[in-house]
C-alpha cells in the first residue's frame, strides 16, 4: 500500500519544478490538496491517518501548511531516486 501511494504521489509531482511554486498560500484547504494531487477527498483523508500528510484541525475544519506539502514532494522525490 505504501508503494502505492509513493507511485501516485511521484506520478502526480513529476511535473513541478520547485516546491516552493506549489501555492503562494500559507496554509491550503483539503479541496486545494486534492487539486494538487489529483485525488479524491478519502484519498487525501487516508493520507492524514497513514501519517503521510500533516494536517491542522481547526474546528471542523482541515489545513495543511503548504510547507509540509512541499516537504513531502521533497521527500517523494529523494526516496524515489535512491
Amino acid at each position: 500500500m505504501r508503494n502505492i501511494i509513493e507511485e501516485a504521489l511521484d506520478k502526480k509531482t513529476q511535473g513541478f519544478i520547485q516546491p516552493a511554486s506549489i501555492n503562494p498560500k500559507p496554509m491550503l484547504k483539503v479541496k486545494e490538496v486534492c487539486e494538487l494531487f489529483q485525488v479524491s477527498k478519502p484519498t487525501v483523508y487516508d493520507w492524514i491517518h497513514q501519517g503521510k500528510l500533516k494536517s491542522l484541525k481547526i474546528e471542523s475544519r482541515r489545513f495543511f501548511l503548504a510547507s509540509d506539502i512541499e516537504e513531502l514532494i521533497a521527500k517523494n522525490r529523494l526516496q524515489t531516486n535512491s
